[in-house]
Formats: C-alpha cells, structure tokens, sequence
C-alpha cells in the first residue's frame, strides 16, 4: 500500500534518512545541516525554519520530485506526443489507471493493481497525493515557468489526486497544494 498521511516535512526527513542509510549524500539542508536530529522535532504546525530548507541539487540522495518532474513521469517519462495526450498517468480513462472517489470504495488500495505511465510508474493518478518540491503558485498560460517553481510560498504542491477526489482532480494537470506541515 501507498504511504498515506505524511506531511511534507516528514517527506524529506525521510528522504534524508533513507538517502544516509543507502551511503548518499542527502539533497536536503536547514541551517546548513543535512542531519535530521540536529533539526528537531518534526513541525506539525508552519514553521519558518523548516521553511527555509535548502535542496543541494548536486547531492545524489533520495529527494521529492520537482513539479515539472512529477508531471514528466506522469506522462510517460518521455517526450513522445503519444503519450502527453493523456488526461490520466496513462490512459484517456481514469478508471484503468487510478482510484478515486467513484471507485475506492472510500479507501487507499495496494500499489500496482491498474495500469502503469509509459515509464512503468503506477498509482499517479489517483490513490494518494503525492507531494513535490515546489512551492505553490499560480500559473499564467503562457508564462514561462521555472522547472523547479518559485523559492517561496506558503503552501508546497501535491498532485495525481487521490482516492477521495473526483476524476478532475487526478488529472495529469490538476494541480493542488496544502501547508507543508499537513498531513
């Protein structure tokens, strides 16, 4: 199954964990530090500090995607048109990709029981959230965005859906956000 109610916090003190454990250098830094302990107790309410980590983008860790990259994978993991015409991870049908409010019975299901992106990732659309680097903000059509999104904000971007959303909601280009202590 899925991981399910994990603040983002808790996401990249488990990236750096796991990237310590594994022998790699981990992408993240709060005051100047990749240790979690030294950082404290995991913030379950916004925290300026916890706020202000750093992704050392040349460390080989474990890390959360950018936004640009969730989507990418979304789609297929390629550039082949074929597969950006999706609305879904997948598939123009959420129902053979995804579980969401119409047929979750109200509940996360085991990784892997509907068909994969292009790339071989499952669960993209729908099941659980998933929570990415960026910071939220909203986007004009037509602008030019920065692959890695804004260096502040208040709320981190989440995307794919989940298994209480309607269809719309895990499209490929539905984008959604919460505070990054929540849950």
């Amino acid at each position: 199954f899925p991981v399910n109610n994990v603040s983002w916090y808790e996401a990249i003190v488990f990236c750096n964990k796991l990237s310590t454990i594994m022998g790699f250098r981990p992408c993240y830094k709060i005051s100047d530090t990749t240790d979690t302990v030294t950082w404290g107790e995991i913030p379950t309410t916004d925290n300026v500090l916890w706020n202000s980590v750093v992704w050392d983008t040349d460390a080989d860790g474990f890390r959360l995607p950018t936004e640009a990259e969730w989507e990418f994978t979304a789609r297929g993991g390629d550039s082949d048109a074929s597969t950006w015409k999706f609305p879904y991870a997948g598939s123009v049908s959420i129902d053979e990709v995804g579980w969401y409010k119409d047929n979750s019975n109200s509940n996360i299901h085991q990784v892997g029981l509907k068909k994969s992106t292009a790339s071989g990732v499952n669960d993209m659309s729908g099941n659980v959230y998933e929570w990415c680097w960026d910071w939220f903000a909203r986007i004009t059509p037509g602008e030019y965005i920065n692959p890695i999104g804004p260096a502040t904000g208040t709320n981190r971007v989440r995307r794919g859906g989940s298994w209480l959303n309607y269809a719309r909601s895990c499209t490929v280009t539905y984008r959604n956000c919460d505070s990054p202590e929540k849950v």
